[in-house]
């Protein structure tokens, strides 16, 4: 009974010390919290520790993460803290980050990957080397990489779970909104929203050299010169367990400016898409390596019906055919995008002067 009662009691001690040894660091914009700014805050905290940061705008760059630290706002939204970089350098970077990892409700801002002839610019608003990151209602705005990759996020290797993310305005060579490169393991995207990005080479929204899995994402207004939407490169082996592999689910893929919804570089790379609304991409929608998938797997083609392009409002018309129940063919695909019902009516949509004067004739 005597040494049951040692053990009951070692470990409770080793209870309360793992539990006091995780630490919560508070962040004020006006640096009189537990640290002067975020990336101090960062570097001081330890794997187990929280760096909660309170609401307001913050200018700083090349903030460096640390593996299994959470750099939270203090809302859990991304319109409470703001990271400015002012153009300076990437907002966030790390490497080798472990699982518990974690970035959540913070808007990366105005970054701006540097680069030179022998580096090319990678991670405008968030740089991940082998890392394996869980990012979480985050805002990844006015980001640039330059002539290199991913203007608001860059991952090379690694896995990272991108969660109710939105990435707008972005830009960069290759991976306007997120580049993703992995010989092994996959990218996840659910619930995100890509808008307004661009590339000058491939993917608009994403380029993915590698594996990805996208659910109930929107992409919509993207541009590219390749894949407006999404371009997909990966290695090509004969052997089956070898090949990279792209998964939509319920994902809608619209208004692409160039470069056509999605393209894989190779003829042998097929993407696999369920219940997805591809429309009004220039360059084509259900064309290329997606050709034949239009109709099946729930798979269509119809405008989505966003509540206002112009005031990037990507929440659905109440008789939008991406909104539960209103399958075109009756499919029972749920919720295809990643923003619900939002509004009635008739959705306000952008135009031209064109058009415009097309009315008076």
């Amino acid at each position: 009974m005597k040494g049951l009662l040692l053990v009951c009691l070692f470990c409770s001690l080793v209870l309360c010390l793992s539990t006091a040894e995780a630490r919560t660091w508070y962040i004020n914009p006006d640096g009189s919290g537990d640290a002067p700014t975020i990336a101090a805050g960062i570097s001081s905290a330890t794997a187990g520790d929280t760096v909660l940061v309170a609401c307001g705008t913050y200018y700083e760059s090349c903030v460096q993460m640390k593996s299994g630290v959470c750099l939270r706002s203090i809302t859990g939204l991304p319109d409470c803290v703001i990271i400015d970089a002012d153009k300076h350098d990437s907002v966030m970077y790390g490497s080798y980050l472990e699982s518990g990892t974690r970035v959540e409700g913070i808007t990366l801002l105005r970054g701006s990957a540097a680069w030179s002839p022998s580096n090319p610019a990678r991670g405008g608003g968030m740089q991940l080397t082998d890392s394996y990151v869980r990012i979480a209602s985050c805002a990844f705005v006015s980001n640039e990489a330059g002539w290199g990759y991913g203007g608001g996020l860059c991952c090379t290797g690694g896995s990272p779970i991108v969660t109710d993310c939105t990435f707008s305005q972005n830009s960069a060579l290759r991976g306007g909104g997120v580049y993703f490169s992995s010989l092994i393991d996959p990218l996840f995207l659910t619930r995100c929203v890509f808008f307004d990005n661009s590339a000058n080479a491939g993917g608009g929204g994403l380029c993915c050299s590698g594996s990805a899995a996208l659910t109930s994402c929107t992409l919509s207004g993207n541009s590219a010169s390749a894949g407006g939407g999404i371009y997909w490169t990966g290695r090509v082996t004969r052997s089956p367990t070898q090949q990279m592999s792209l998964i939509l689910t319920n994902v809608t893929l619209a208004f692409a400016t160039q470069g056509g919804a999605i393209w894989p570089e190779f003829p042998e790379l097929v993407p696999d898409l369920g219940c997805c609304d591809i429309y009004g991409n220039a360059g084509g929608d259900w064309v290329g390596g997606i050709a034949g998938q239009e109709g099946i797997n729930g798979n269509f083609s119809l405008d989505p019906l966003f509540c206002d392009v112009a005031g990037d409002n990507y929440t659905l018309m109440q008789c939008s055919p991406c909104a539960p129940g209103n399958h075109p063919d009756g499919w029972e695909c749920g919720l295809i995008g990643a923003l619900p019902v939002g509004c009635t009516g008739t959705p306000v949509e952008p135009t031209s002067w064109g058009r415009v004067k097309a009315l008076f004739r």
